[in-house]
């Protein structure tokens, strides 16, 4: 297991929105189910890797991405990377698996490339329930809300969400109209928001 401050030290020269605060949360909730065993960790949306580290420091995890990146990563876009560019096109995979092997993660980690739809057929029934799923995906209102639609029914523990700021109304609008759907609130950090989904989150203290 790494400690967090060699995972955020070993990964601080990665591009992520993530603020040391809400890397903090990920780690510590993902300790947490690996020690209680509760079921599986779980990203959807790993960009090049910094999240998947941090969810990977301590135990196995599943993470899902197409690895083309969203509009904004696209090139010509504000948030488009050099080095996220193979051939010209947004190819973030190489990346990643820089960033596991780099840190000796790669054999923690479960990588599915592909959209988070296709990976609902392919998703391991064993792998259930999640116990933590993190979400940062697209950021558009019916990415989010078609991932919430998708894999909330499959978690029985907390389901966390990455810019629920105002620079991404779509991401605020989608989790505001699925709250019924939500247990209660029980992070909130920053850009950082997550719920209690299914039967109650065990061995989770909230946090505000």
């Amino acid at each position: 297991m790494l400690g967090f401050d060699d995972v955020w030290l070993a990964t601080r020269h990665l591009h992520s929105g993530l603020t040391p605060a809400e890397a903090r949360v990920l780690y510590d909730l993902s300790a947490g189910v690996h020690a209680s065993t509760s079921g599986s960790v779980v990203e959807i949306g790993a960009y090049t890797g910094k999240s998947t580290t941090l969810l990977s420091a301590s135990g196995p995890i599943w993470s899902i991405d197409h690895h083309r990146g969203n509009s904004e990563h696209q090139p010509g876009q504000p948030r488009c990377r050099p080095g996220t560019l193979v051939d010209g096109r947004v190819d973030t995979y190489p990346e990643l698996m820089r960033t596991l092997r780099g840190v000796g993660l790669a054999e923690s980690v479960n990588v599915l490339v592909t959209d988070h739809l296709s990976a609902l057929s392919i998703f391991p029934p064993d792998a259930l329930p999640i116990a933590l799923l993190f979400v940062d995906a697209e950021h558009s209102y019916e990415g989010n809300a078609s991932i919430i639609t998708q894999w909330c029914s499959r978690v029985t523990g907390t389901m966390l969400f990455h810019d629920y700021s105002d620079e991404f109304p779509g991401m605020i609008r989608s989790v505001d109209e699925a709250r019924p759907l939500f247990g209660p609130e029980v992070v909130r950090v920053d850009s950082l928001i997550g719920f209690a989904v299914g039967s109650p989150s065990r061995g989770e203290a909230s946090r505000g």
